[in-house]
């Protein structure tokens, strides 16, 4: 037997109090009426205060009632053949449902409920990103009770979206299943307006079953999504360095999601409100993510306006422009054309992925949620009707023997 609350042993020291009640209880002399005292022989004694226990049996009793409740404020857990079993025929499951574009509206409520039927505990987790709402299911799962493991995914899984390393990460003992919900639905795939170096094209792309493809054709649109701030003296540098810009085949500039650059020296930038929330934030995180290896001191602002990013560098060097083609890339969210993949995973690749749960682990006593303590309970119950009656006939004797003596 093993205890979950093991500091609450130290209350055994209350059945310790029924004895002091006992010992130290103030008792008053019996008055006893007589009908004479000339019978009685005078005689010369000493008062005598003996201190002995009046009922044993009684006492007894209620120091077995705090004991018991003792025990069972412990929480015992007997780690028995019968237990070993329940935990065995238990599941604790996780349902991984993707939320992503393309599986979005594929998923009904009640492929979810007969994926979370039969497990106990269960728990949801709603991600697009399957890699990460693997581990928080297999952290949730560490902590769980002791149970068989087990994750269930609810995707579309397009190609992509798990790799051998994603299911390799998460723990052996822990069950995978992989439920298809159908092919992926994928988007329509958008015009991608691109920087080339005599301007800026536009690309439409085409995704089918035999491949991807891309036609472009020119476009009159112009920078005006793009604020350079440079020194005045380096001016003449913009260009080139829009040049090689271009050369690195960047997204082009959006009039509607404008980005400012000012490199050391330029003119002072306004000032600026930073938000938490919108298209420039989500840019700035992918931007600092993007040149987080780059040998260049620079802030990032993201405001309701704007995406600012002031630079330490010179214009015409090559960490402006990878700045730059950072800072235009970061405009469009990478997220958007991973959803356009109209492949998924082979049926053959989520069975070699799938696995059964492991038995559970007695080492995780820990963890039950559940405790032998109700047995402690029931035995206080016991004892206390137990009490009862006795201090009830002990009453009953008491009265019986004054009305006698009168």
């Amino acid at each position: 037997m093993v205890w979950l609350a093991p500091a609450a042993l130290a209350g055994l020291a209350a059945v310790l109090l029924p004895l002091a009640i006992h010992l130290l209880r103030r008792r008053t002399a019996a008055h006893i009426v007589l009908p004479t005292t000339r019978f009685l022989v005078p005689r010369t004694s000493s008062t005598v205060r003996l201190r002995r226990i009046s009922d044993p049996i009684l006492l007894l009793v209620r120091m077995a009632i705090l004991a018991s409740a003792a025990l069972a404020l412990a929480q015992p857990v007997w780690l028995g053949n019968a237990r070993l079993d329940a935990w065995a025929n238990r599941t604790a499951r996780v349902v991984v449902v993707d939320v992503s574009e393309s599986a979005r509206g594929s998923i009904s409520a009640e492929a979810v409920a007969a994926a979370r039927s039969s497990a106990d505990p269960a728990l949801t987790v709603e991600s697009a990103d399957l890699p990460s709402a693997l581990e928080r299911a297999s952290r949730w799962l560490a902590a769980a009770p002791p149970a068989r493991r087990e994750i269930v995914v609810l995707s579309d899984f397009q190609r992509g979206v798990l790799s051998d390393a994603d299911v390799a990460a998460v723990p052996r003992e822990i069950g995978l299943r992989f439920v298809s919900v159908g092919a992926p639905n994928a988007p329509a795939a958008p015009a991608v307006r691109t920087l080339v170096p005599d301007g800026v094209v536009d690309g439409q792309l085409s995704v089918q079953d035999g491949g991807t493809g891309a036609r472009y054709a020119a476009s009159d649109a112009s920078l005006d999504g793009l604020r350079i701030l440079a020194p005045a003296g380096d001016a003449s540098d913009v260009p080139a360095l829009m040049r090689v810009v271009s050369r690195a085949g960047a997204f082009a500039p959006d009039p509607s999601q404008p980005i400012v650059v000012r490199f050391r020296g330029g003119e002072d930038l306004p000032p600026v409100s930073p938000v938490a929330d919108g298209w420039s934030f989500q840019a700035a995180q992918r931007l600092l993510r993007s040149i987080e290896r780059l040998d260049a001191r620079l802030e990032v602002f993201s405001t309701a306006d704007a995406l600012i990013v002031d630079v330490d560098a010179e214009p015409a060097s090559l960490t402006a422009a990878q700045v730059v083609k950072a800072a235009l890339d970061a405009r469009v969210d990478p997220a958007l054309l991973r959803e356009m993949e109209p492949e998924s995973l082979s049926q053959e690749k989520l069975t070699a992925w799938t696995r059964e749960p492991g038995p559970p682990d007695p080492s995780q006593w820990r963890q039950a949620d559940e405790s032998d303590g109700r047995l402690f309970w029931g035995l206080a119950l016991v004892l206390l009707g137990v009490e009862t009656l006795l201090r009830r006939s002990r009453a009953v004797e008491e009265r019986e023997s004054q009305a006698h003596a009168a």
